[in-house]
């Protein structure tokens, strides 16, 4: 599960940005000095503040586009896009999305709609690419990732054993019913129950979290490994 797509911002739309910025700065700059009105120069004032920020933006992504720094990238299980204040990537994780959406708040940009009913905004807006091009390949990777068999049906052993391997985790970090394992996550059955463990390297069990159903116990156990995975990539650990 390691391919990935890169979105980049248009260089045409960035440029179009700081040139549209600098115009309005010039027009907010002449209202300052030839106000028609009291209030014109006040406003004139605020126009420079707000749209030098948007000249600075421009500028930022302009240097991000010549470092071929990608706005999002997408993969075949999760979807990392660029906070630039942050110069990191927002890791959202397939296993927990229902749809992405276009959507506007102020500019036109990406949402994720949560299974549990929440949304996430996206810092893919419509001022750096074409969102619903990019909304649709989204969807297209999502519904990829929900057609896994594995996935489409109640999770056990075998299928999460089968989709912890495609993902490249190592034989040796997870297992079921057993103790033996350093550093190791396990899935252990307790009577009619089931618990997720971390066995350290000294061979002590921690409980993470415990479960009715062995479905509820490998989805726990697969969440963990999507969000370490996702952790690594966002500090660039791997």
């Amino acid at each position: 599960m390691n391919n990935r797509t890169d979105i980049y911002p248009s260089i045409w739309r960035v440029i179009g940005i700081i040139l549209a910025g600098l115009l309005l700065v010039m027009v907010c700059y002449l209202m300052t000095i030839h106000p028609r009105a009291g209030i014109e120069k006040f406003i004139g004032y605020l126009g420079i503040a707000f749209f030098s920020s948007a000249v600075v933006i421009g500028f930022v992504w302009l240097i991000l586009s010549i470092m071929r720094k990608p706005l999002a990238r997408i993969y075949d299980n999760r979807l990392e896009y660029l906070i630039p204040a942050k110069m990191k990537y927002e890791i959202i994780p397939f296993l927990y999305v229902e749809m992405f959406v276009t959507v506007k708040v102020g500019a036109k940009l990406i949402r994720a709609d949560y299974l549990t009913g929440v949304s996430k905004n996206t810092g893919i807006v419509n001022t750096l690419v074409p969102v619903g091009k990019v909304c649709d390949m989204l969807n297209q990777r999502l519904e990829k990732f929900w057609s896994q068999p594995m996935l489409s049906q109640p999770l056990n052993r075998a299928s999460v054993t089968k989709y912890l391997l495609t993902m490249g985790i190592e034989p040796w970090r997870f297992d079921f019913d057993t103790t033996s394992k350093p550093d190791c996550m396990v899935v252990m059955r307790d009577g009619n129950r089931y618990k997720l463990v971390y066995i350290d390297d000294r061979g002590a069990g921690k409980t993470l979290s415990n479960h009715l159903t062995e479905n509820d116990a490998c989805r726990a156990l697969l969440e963990s490994f999507i969000e370490e995975e996702a952790f690594k990539s966002q500090h660039g650990l791997k």
